[in-house]
């Protein structure tokens, strides 16, 4: 019976983009939740002042690191204004975690190096230790997205460039949606996939003049966590494992043993 399941009558809130969350709601209902996916996050694309410039050196690049499924999508399609696929560059590819390697896989391309951990400094350091040895690296990216990879690489002496590709904004009416759903229903448990999601949500509290929920707040890993609690929030859940269904396992987990 759906007594019995997990999150059984629990409303979770889900703040990752419509289409990244809709396996995450299913999860969430199967286990007897009230899933309710307000994106915080969406994304367009950007045409980078460096990006013709790029473009016009694509091929001295021997290396070209991906740190999520969107930077691969906006990479894509940077490529194709100028006639041009990721096969086409016969670079060498890495992903930061294995979302990211099993997409590029997935459109038929090679995945020459993922960590054993899913953060950007995993990545840096163990590419680093590894002795690669690239010649010029090239990361596409999202307008939030950090430099940690570019900074530990110029640390050890790697030629690295970035190209953001996407950039990402917060919808008007997420804003109205989010607002009508904190004041109407106790939220027992919030979710966040990104450090961005984090501070857009804080932001959009702020901008909307609502306090923080008192709530259970579920963090996909170390590095959200910690945003999250340098903004004010008390984070509950936080798998050793940082990928969306550990996240829910975790959440899951919680629920079962309070």
């Amino acid at each position: 019976m759906t007594s019995s399941l997990p999150l059984s009558g629990r409303d979770i809130l889900i703040t990752r983009s419509v289409e990244q969350s809709v396996s995450f709601a299913q999860y969430i209902e199967k286990q007897g939740g009230i899933a309710h996916a307000v994106p915080l996050l969406a994304f367009r694309s950007n045409r980078d002042r460096k990006e013709k410039v790029t473009m016009d050196h694509i091929f001295q690049y021997d290396w070209m690191i991906f740190t999520s499924k969107n930077a691969v999508d906006y990479f894509q399609q940077t490529l194709s204004h100028y006639s041009l696929s990721l096969s086409n560059l016969q670079a060498k590819v890495g992903a930061v975690g294995s979302k990211t390697a099993s997409y590029l896989q997935s459109k038929g391309i090679k995945v020459d190096f993922c960590p054993q951990n899913f953060t950007a400094e995993d990545f840096a350091y163990e590419f680093v230790q590894r002795n690669m040895k690239p010649n010029k690296v090239l990361i596409p990216k999202g307008s939030l997205a950090g430099q940690s990879i570019q900074t530990i690489f110029h640390a050890h002496h790697i030629c690295c460039d970035e190209l953001i590709v996407y950039c990402t904004y917060t919808p008007e009416n997420s804003l109205d949606e989010l607002q009508h759903l904190l004041t109407s229903k106790k939220i027992d448990a919030i979710t966040f996939t990104s450090s961005s999601a984090v501070r857009f949500f804080m932001k959009a509290l702020q901008k909307r003049g609502l306090s923080i929920p008192e709530t259970v707040y579920a963090c996909i890993g170390p590095k959200t966590k910690a945003t999250a609690e340098s903004l004010g929030l008390v984070v509950q859940i936080s798998p050793n494992i940082y990928t969306i269904e550990e996240m829910m396992k975790a959440l899951v987990n919680y629920y079962q043993h309070t």
